[in-house]
């Protein structure tokens, strides 16, 4: 749907001009293979998504980019109940080069991205559809200052973000694995977990996770450890 500015004219609304940004929107060619440069395809879709939010590139509405990829009016209440291949194979072969993805500073993987409403008009949210298996490839995003997983990734390998030079703040609200390479991650100025398993091992005197954190604290990163589900509900460890 375009968007139209209006005025008010003797009591009448008149359209005055449809958006330059809706006339002059343009599609790049897909190009290369299937979620690249990133292994996993959804994490691809999440990370276009952050760069269509930031404005780095333009997807336009749902219903706007379905008609370009199917050549033809998407027909929103026939075809919304279900996903468009068409249009999930032309994402997971969206040109991104460099300067585009050294834009990103920011990704949240939360289930919330709008991306997929793209894919799945009508999608409900409450399936894996989505679901992202692995992070490998996200050191293509080199100037990632800030990670957020709160859902759609579990569990996530600390490892692959140790090429993050920049990722100053992580936070993880599922399981995690490879936590020791917290310490590899040069630029870390926070990390909060909120997950049962990390708890226990943090708050239990000389286990290895616990050490971690200690050393992180020592190094002057903020650490921030809660738990999800606990009868005593003690304090977040920090």
């Amino acid at each position: 749907m375009q968007r139209r500015e209006f005025m008010v004219a003797g009591g009448l609304f008149i359209a005055s001009r449809t958006t330059a940004m809706a006339n002059q929107r343009t599609y790049p060619n897909p190009r290369g293979l299937s979620g690249a440069p990133f292994a996993d395809v959804n994490l691809k879709l999440a990370i276009l998504s952050a760069l269509d939010e930031q404005g780095v590139i333009d997807l336009g509405q749902p219903p706007q980019l379905a008609d370009h990829v199917l050549g033809r009016k998407f027909d929103v209440g026939r075809e919304g109940y279900k996903p468009v291949p068409e249009v999930l194979d032309y994402l997971a072969r969206y040109p991104l080069d460099p300067p585009k993805l050294a834009a990103l500073e920011t990704l949240n993987l939360d289930g919330g991205s709008s991306i997929y409403h793209h894919i799945w008009h009508f999608w409900h949210g409450e399936d894996n559809t989505f679901d992202i298996s692995v992070l490998e490839g996200i050191e293509n995003c080199a100037n990632l200052r800030e990670l957020n997983v709160a859902s759609m990734l579990s569990p996530v390998d600390v490892s692959l973000l140790t090429r993050l030079h920049h990722l100053a703040e992580l936070y993880i609200g599922v399981g995690v694995k490879n936590i020791s390479a917290l310490l590899d991650i040069p630029a870390l100025e926070s990390v909060r977990i909120l997950d049962d398993q990390v708890y226990e091992e943090v708050t239990t005197e000389g286990h290895p996770t616990r050490l971690v954190m200690d050393k992180l604290k020592q190094s002057g990163t903020s650490v921030w450890v809660h738990w999800v589900s606990h009868y005593e509900q003690p304090p977040a460890f920090e």
